[in-house]
């Protein structure tokens, strides 16, 4: 088996900093899997490249530029992604899609790290989250699935989520099928200018309504997918949970996870005094979404 990384990457300083951090960890750590970075122009890669070059001459950089065609979508990340797995797949047997913010945080063998991962699903573990509800209800309802009541039921109406519940790993073995899926949709353009749709609830859908594939749910809330806050709303439980779930990447810069191999989302380290504040806004918007619709039936009843 053999297995590569994709990394979306813009043209900003800061990705570009992040992405080469990312790189020096993977030398630094001995991670001997490829990793591609996708760029939106050839400018684009061409100025990365030459940061590259200076920070490893002996390194050979592995790039896709997306078509310009692509660039018209309003929804970057998904349609870079995407493409990057619809053009590698045919090379490997399995596919991890990060962003350029990870880090490598110890030495593994990364192909066996995904078969894990897709062999177990740990990638469908949810847990009720306050704002990725409008995330992933969009993905249904653009995707014409808002009838579909047992996916309706399994997620307790679009509230239990797996984001970010593990590294997100396409098995190449039916992403041809997928493609196809995907691309029978009669409203791929308008899929692909929504911002709240992402690739992996996309493929996740099509293994939920394709492949039979089933959500695992835990017991334990956040504002998003659990793995992005663990640490700041069940810090007493940070290491228990992130076991639980079977994990093998952390937002935690202090988890004590020995299978995680990256470290992810470093860019949305805040203070805890930020966090909470953050924490009751969420809440906040939780109550707006999911009572608003029926607080407004019952005052129009009253009217009546």
């Amino acid at each position: 088996m053999i297995s590569c990384i994709i990394c979306p990457i813009y043209e900003k300083e800061r990705d570009f900093n992040y992405a080469l951090e990312f790189y020096q960890s993977k030398i630094q750590y001995g991670i001997k899997e490829d990793i591609y970075y996708i760029f939106s122009y050839e400018t684009h890669k061409e100025h990365f490249e030459e940061k590259f070059k200076k920070m490893f001459p002996d390194e050979n950089l592995l790039s896709l530029v997306i078509p310009d065609k692509l660039n018209q979508y309003k929804s970057p990340v998904t349609v870079k992604k995407l493409f990057g797995v619809f053009n590698l797949y045919e090379k490997y047997d399995y596919i991890a899609v990060v962003d350029c913010e990870c880090l490598f945080i110890r030495s593994a063998n990364v192909t066996e790290v995904l078969d894990t991962i897709w062999k177990k699903q740990s990638f469908l573990v949810c847990n009720k989250s306050y704002l990725l509800h409008d995330i992933l209800k969009t993905t249904v309802y653009m995707l014409g699935l808002d009838n579909n009541q047992e996916l309706k039921r399994d997620t307790d109406n679009y509230l239990l989520n797996c984001w970010f519940s593990d590294i997100p790993v396409y098995c190449s073995k039916n992403v041809k099928d997928f493609h196809e899926w995907l691309y029978s949709r009669p409203n791929l353009d308008d899929l692909f200018n929504e911002r709240k749709i992402t690739d992996y609830y996309l493929y996740i859908l099509y293994l939920y309504l394709e492949k039979g594939y089933r959500f695992r749910t835990l017991n334990y809330w956040s504002p998003w997918g659990i793995m992005e806050d663990v640490s700041f709303t069940h810090p007493k439980s940070c290491n228990s949970i992130e076991k639980e779930i079977g994990t093998h990447w952390s937002s935690n810069p202090t988890s004590n996870n020995e299978d995680a191999i990256i470290l992810f989302h470093r860019d949305h380290q805040v203070s805890i005094e930020q966090f909470k504040k953050f924490l009751r806004e969420s809440k906040l918007k939780y109550i707006g979404r999911r009572y608003a619709p029926f607080l407004i039936k019952v005052k129009n009843w009253l009217k009546v």
